[in-house]
């Protein structure tokens, strides 16, 4: 710049005068710094002298009053004692604009506050001022120490959008709206840094007041969504905000390492609109985030806290892969119960399930050996003690299920049957039994039947074609040419005695028939006059009757 006072260059204003610093409280700006004087006016012709020159800003230590927007497009210094203190109904300090770019430039501003709280909270939607608005600003270093008491407090917004830059956050302190990443319709606000900081409002707000929030993420259109931001570190507290956190049409923003400490831990996050892909990892009270989703098309964003459970609201082929290079023999997870320690024990053997690529296996801490395997190579179902390895499986074909190698014939054995069963055998010596059904009876608990097998049929609901309806068939046994069995039945009682009535077969069916012949030992031999009244009712020699005296004993008609 020229020199106005040849006479007055010294060691004090070299530099200033060189158009390397510019300090607001040169006599050629004016600046006052005594919180009463407008310095609007001597702020802006600093700024702009700065900006013509190519050099830095300065704010010494006082409060400058002002009542209009001051814009910085350049590099700029503040003593941590600055202070704007504004008393307008816009914008307090502007970064950047909506014509010109604002590139790599490094800006430390004053804190600035309004005079007096511009936001009511019984009306916070009324938003019309902002104390740091940033427009037009690409890959830039800006430290906001302190924004206190406007509608927003820090804004991202603009024509042309505000990607690429860093943030070092001080205190947004009781704005309306702390922090708001809002590009309109051709702006973009995305791959910022937003570094530590505390987001808060005064307690006297009052408790979640609707509008109020600490940070929003709005899109501006379709394609201009904010993406791809950074928190690392923070602290957003107070119970006034209605929202720690709003998205609405956000993607891939990640927050990391947050303390969330609203409303007794945990803050209120809103996902709403489009909002996808969107993390919080870790942080303080993070895992008592309440999260509200609205709207269409939100899906994969994730609350991954740390010592509590993740919530991961995906959408998509798959949420996760995982893959153990080593080999496919080793689990990629394992799930440890409370009795033991993730850090001083062995967990090659100290898990109670490991989830692999070939098997999922689950055991009691302290067994060597797996209780119980899927293995999916083998499509098996392993079963063991956890002494030895197990031995017994479930297996399968398209055909059968086996146990222990042993087949369970689905729908195989016979037409449209819905379960047989052959070739399950007991040890050697002690005969063999396609199924056998057994157990004790315990008497102390009572009961108005015992049974050790029991077939029910469900009533037919509609007409249809069946023919034959049974609750129990037993086919006839198909033998082999050389087979030297010389009795075959269908169905084998052995003999019944408990000391009272005892039955060999009961019915109370009203009727037994046999289609072939019928081979029935009886107790006791059917009288003649029985055998009389059976011959005059039609019986043949040799038929069933059952008699009147106990409708329940089946008898043959032997003359």
């Amino acid at each position: 710049m020229p020199w106005a006072h040849l006479d007055k260059l010294n060691s004090t204003n070299l530099n200033a005068k060189s158009g390397l610093v510019f300090n607001v409280k040169d006599e050629d700006y004016g600046a006052t710094g005594d919180g009463v004087t407008d310095d609007t006016a001597a702020l802006q012709a600093a700024a702009a002298a700065a900006l013509a020159a190519g050099g830095r800003l300065r704010f010494p230590g006082g409060t400058y009053a002002t009542s209009g927007t001051v814009t910085i497009r350049c590099d700029c210094d503040a003593d941590y004692t600055a202070v704007i203190s504004y008393t307008g109904s816009g914008v307090a300090v502007d970064i950047g604009d909506d014509t010109n770019i604002l590139i790599r430039k490094h800006i430390i501003l004053p804190r600035v506050v309004m005079a007096t709280q511009a936001w009511v909270p019984s009306v916070p939607t009324i938003l019309t001022d902002t104390g740091v608005r940033v427009r037009y600003a690409y890959s830039c270093n800006i430290e906001v120490p302190h924004v206190q008491n406007f509608s927003y407090g820090l804004q991202l917004t603009g024509t042309h959008g505000v990607p690429y830059n860093r943030f070092a956050i001080g205190h947004l302190d009781n704005n309306a709206i702390n922090l708001s990443l809002t590009p309109d319709v051709s702006g973009w606000a995305n791959e910022n840094q937003f570094h530590g900081g505390r987001y808060s409002h005064n307690s006297s707000g009052g408790t979640g007041v609707v509008g109020v929030r600490q940070i929003e993420l709005l899109v501006g259109s379709s394609t201009h969504k904010p993406n791809n931001n950074l928190w690392l570190g923070g602290s957003v507290e107070g119970e006034v905000a209605e929202h720690e956190l709003y998205c609405d049409g956000a993607t891939y923003n990640t927050f990391l390492q947050l303390r969330w400490e609203n409303r007794g831990g945990g803050g209120a996050v809103v996902f709403a609109n489009d909002s996808a892909h969107n993390r919080i990892w870790g942080g303080y009270a993070a895992g008592a985030i309440d999260v509200t989703i609205t709207g269409t098309g939100c899906g994969a964003n994730m609350i991954d806290p740390s010592g509590s459970a993740s919530r991961y609201d995906y959408s998509g082929y798959y949420g996760a892969a995982w893959r153990n290079q080593s080999s496919d023999a080793y689990p990629v997870h394992l799930i440890l119960d409370t009795t033991t320690s993730i850090w001083g024990s062995d967990l090659t053997t100290a898990y109670s399930w490991a989830w692999g690529a070939r098997s999922l296996a689950g055991k009691r801490p302290g067994d060597a050996y797996d209780r119980i395997t899927l293995d999916n190579v083998n499509g098996r179902i392993k079963f063991g003690t956890g002494s030895a390895d197990a031995v017994g499986y479930l297996d399968v074909d398209a055909n059968s299920i086996y146990v222990g190698g042993t087949r369970f014939a689905v729908g195989t054995s016979y037409a449209a049957a819905n379960f047989s069963v052959a070739g399950l055998s007991q040890a050697s010596g002690t005969g063999q039994s396609g199924m056998r059904c057994g157990g004790t009876y315990d008497a102390t608990v009572a009961t108005s039947f015992v049974h050790g097998f029991r077939a029910l049929i469900g009533t037919q609901e509609t007409a249809g074609t069946c023919a034959q309806l049974a609750s129990f068939y037993g086919a006839s046994p198909t033998l082999g040419s050389g087979s030297t069995v010389t009795k075959a039945y269908g169905l084998y009682l052995e003999d019944v005695d408990i000391g009272g009535t005892n039955y060999a077969v009961y019915t109370n069916a009203g009727a037994v028939h046999f289609g072939g012949a019928v081979d029935i030992a009886l107790a006791s031999v059917p009288t003649a006059a029985n055998n009389a009244a059976a011959a005059t009712a039609g019986v043949a020699v040799g038929g069933l009757y059952r008699t009147n005296a106990d409708p329940s004993v089946v008898c043959i008609r032997s003359a």
